[in-house]
Parts: C-alpha cells; structure tokens; sequence
C-alpha cells in the first residue's frame, strides 16, 4: 500500500513541476525562442538549474531540493486522503 501511495505521489509531482515548468516558460519574456522547447523536459530541468543556481550559487541548489521534498510531502498528503481513504 505504501508503495502504491509513493508510485502515485511521484507521479503527480513530476507532473505538477511539468505544468508549472511549462506555463512559467511559455509566459516568460526570456523564454525559450522556439516554443516547442517549453515542452521538452530537458529544457524545463536547465532552466530551473540555472534559476536556482545563478541566483543563489549552491544554496540555491539546496534551496531547489528542499522545496521539492516539501511539494512533494503536500502532494502525499493529498495523495494519501483523496485517493486512500478507509472511512
């Protein structure tokens, strides 16, 4: 059961961070000049890199980390009473 809960958690999250990813790009003003490139996972990871990264250095990395344990925790919790509830 708890393997089902972080199967679908994971997946939820990498979908979310797609989405958001995707919408973030399409509506920036430096954004990618092809915007088929908005839709290629690969991209949307090097911009977050280089977001975190050249803002913040390393602490943006672990600041990059940390805020994807915690979106991934509130989407367990989600998870766990839409899709898991025994009441």
């Amino acid at each position: 059961m708890t393997f089902k809960k972080i199967l679908l958690t994971t997946v939820f999250t990498i979908l979310l961070i797609y989405l958001v990813s995707l919408v973030v790009l399409l509506l920036s003003s430096g954004g990618p000049t092809n915007h088929w490139e908005a839709f290629n996972p690969l991209y949307q990871h090097e911009t977050w890199l280089f977001v975190f990264g050249y803002s913040l250095g390393y602490w943006g990395y672990a600041l990059m980390a940390v805020l994807w344990l915690l979106l991934f925790s509130v989407v367990y919790q989600f998870v766990n009473k839409t899709f898991f509830n025994n009441h």
